[in-house]
């Protein structure tokens, strides 16, 4: 909690709750369109060829 805090961050529930509805839409981010355009047309044309690669720290697991 001091973490938070030094990043002004006063209330934690929002982070420890499953709630969704405190998850920001991830379309305010810059191109998150056509990267969702790219990777949807890339599965259609051959599903079998899409390869996900990500890290397995804690938060690299989280945002695959």
């Amino acid at each position: 909690s001091a973490l938070a805090a030094k990043r002004g961050i006063a209330n934690l529930s929002p982070f420890l709750t499953s709630d969704l509805s405190y998850l920001v839409d991830p379309f305010v981010f810059i191109d998150m369109e056509k990267a969702v355009n790219l990777v949807s047309t890339l599965l259609r044309r051959d599903p079998n060829s899409f390869v996900l690669h990500c890290d397995y720290s804690c938060d690299g697991m989280m945002a695959s």
